[in-house]
């Protein structure tokens, strides 16, 4: 899990991190037996736009990065989550800001997805990441940034091989060029490059093997990043325990019958069912939000990154979208 949010200095002139790394290895002595220490890294490399408005008249913030250890998908994720987040808010006031994101990378046991497994999570990123981009913020739609596009449109080969082959059919060619392409190719389909909601590139085969999710936005709070995290353990449970090639089936029945007369709809057959069924198969249901398809909360976002366009955009679904202060 890959948390972006904003940390104050410290009035006394205390470095935050200094004090960010302690409290993270008391952390980690406390709730997991590894000795593995949180990653925080001070991005001075990051644009100044949104680092200018203090967060209040004594408070200024800077952005960090923060990479945790492997964590087990066993009874105590939530724990070592929650004690992660009641030291981060204790110690430091939080910003959300539209630059941040939770990447979230999910890999097996023994380390990598094989092929099969592979084949069966690209089959359903290109069936299904329209709709875990509804599930989303708006300010994370790809007509707003570039940190998390989708791996179905733009310049992207399987986005062209939908294109040229229609919607159905191109699902279906998209489906063969999958099970027949070796791992790297099915790397290189869904995800030329790193900044891709569904980032395939760590499970190349010179890489360590997870897949990565960037479409969620930053959290400031655990109850956020575990449905965060539940949302994708679910997805790849999905993934792997569905008939995708029944599934595509029946969707191309259904939109035959149903499409033209719901042309706003667009929403891939079952999706939000399969992907519940999962969460609860895997005990993570009650860590889902009820509202799957989440919101910004705009007044509360701070804003600077984003061209008038992308902000009148934001404002069809909430007048609240502005540029802060600082923009």
């Amino acid at each position: 899990m890959k948390i972006a949010s904003q940390s104050p200095t410290t009035l006394n002139g205390t470095s935050p991190w200094t004090r960010l790394f302690r409290r993270s290895i008391l952390l980690m002595a406390s709730v997991s037996k590894t000795t593995e220490p949180y990653s925080i890294t001070s991005f001075s490399s990051f644009e100044t736009h949104h680092i200018l408005a203090p967060i209040n008249e004594l408070l200024q913030p800077d952005p960090v990065e923060i990479v945790t250890p492997v964590v087990k998908a066993d009874s105590t994720w939530r724990t070592t989550i929650d004690q992660f987040w009641s030291i981060i808010r204790k110690h430091f006031d939080l910003r959300r800001d539209t630059s941040c994101g939770m990447h979230i990378h999910v890999s097996p046991v023994q380390s990598r997805f094989d092929i099969g497994q592979l084949r069966c999570i690209a089959k359903a990123v290109v069936l299904w990441e329209r709709d875990t981009t509804r599930c989303a913020p708006p300010s994370r739609d790809d007509r707003v940034q570039n940190f998390c596009l989708s791996n179905v449109l733009g310049a992207v080969p399987a986005a062209r091989s939908i294109q040229a082959h229609g919607p159905l059919r191109g699902l279906r060619h998209a489906f063969r060029h999958i099970d027949h392409a070796s791992r790297n190719d099915i790397v290189d389909y869904v995800c030329p490059d790193k900044h891709r909601a569904w980032n395939f590139l760590p499970a190349r085969e010179t890489g360590h093997g997870s897949v990565e999710f960037r479409r969620p936005p930053g959290v400031t709070t655990g109850k956020k990043a575990k449905h965060w995290i539940a949302f994708t353990m679910a997805f790849i449970d999905m993934a792997l325990r569905s008939n995708l090639d029944r599934v595509a089936r029946r969707l191309s029945k259904h939109s035959l019958r149903h499409r033209r007369a719901d042309k706003t709809s667009g929403s891939s057959l079952n999706f939000e069912d399969l992907l519940l069924a999962s969460a609860e198969h895997l005990g993570v249901y009650c860590n889902l939000d009820p509202r799957l398809h989440q919101l910004d909360e705009p007044r509360s976002l701070h804003i600077t990154m984003m061209r008038p366009n992308q902000i009148n955009w934001l404002q069809r679904f909430d007048d609240d979208y502005h540029l802060s202060a600082s923009a």
